[in-house]
């Protein structure tokens, strides 16, 4: 019987067929899958389109303030380079200035994710300028 011919599997069955695969793969392998996945999905997820930039921001949880670069940006977030240990939806605040704009920007925001290479943040509310 060809390939295409081949009757649908079930959930279980894909289920299955996967974790089958993803168990002999390397840890390096595994680790690059679930980065195509993740980029996958949070594409799919997103309103808008970000656009890559380089600006520098100064922001604060609770108890610590930090300075990052912000990689990408669109009116719902942003996605800032940083080492720093944040876990999902941590509220954080804000403060850059764009490139075209010499106001800054003051802005709250929730990590809603968190990966080896940074944090993707969504704006919440804008924050009440001083």
């Amino acid at each position: 019987m060809e390939e295409d011919d081949r009757e649908p599997e079930a959930p279980s069955d894909i289920t299955f067929r996967l974790f089958e695969l993803i168990t002999e793969m390397t840890d390096e392998e595994q680790q690059q899958l679930l980065q195509e996945l993740e980029k996958k999905l949070v594409h799919q997820k997103r309103k808008h389109e970000r656009t890559r930039t380089n600006l520098t921001v100064y922001y604060a949880t609770h108890d610590r303030a930090y300075r990052d670069i912000i990689q990408n940006i669109s009116p719902s977030g942003v996605f800032i380079e940083t080492r720093e240990p944040f876990l999902v939806g941590q509220e954080i605040l804000l403060n850059f200035t764009p490139a075209r704009n010499n106001d800054p920007i003051k802005v709250r925001g929730k990590i809603v994710r968190v990966t080896p290479a940074g944090v993707g943040v969504k704006f919440i509310r804008a924050a009440v300028a001083s």
